[in-house]
């Protein structure tokens, strides 16, 4: 597995690139479900989301933190898929 070295003042550390790519999007879903939950604070009569065009969720906070960090998490998981894939077929 291939790392990074930083450099400066302290002994050099490794940062594992996997490990860099996995925080941001953890980082990303979780913006995204909070930013899901403002939702039906800022336009309360809007209709709740549709999970995959299937499950209907509640037009409340918790129900739209759900569709935010769930679709992004989906979506951003079958890129980081496709990237695993193609850097193994290599």
């Amino acid at each position: 597995m291939r790392a990074s070295v930083l450099e400066g003042p302290d002994p050099p550390r490794m940062i594992r690139g996997r490990r860099v790519v996995l925080t941001i999007v953890a980082t990303v879903v979780a913006i995204s479900a909070g930013v899901g939950a403002t939702v039906p604070l800022l336009l309360p009569e809007i209709r709740g989301p549709q999970l995959v065009s299937v499950l209907a969720l509640p037009p409340t906070p918790l129900g739209y933190a759900l569709y935010g960090g769930l679709t992004t998490g989906a979506l951003l998981g079958v890129g980081l898929v496709a990237v695993e894939a193609a850097s193994r077929a290599e």
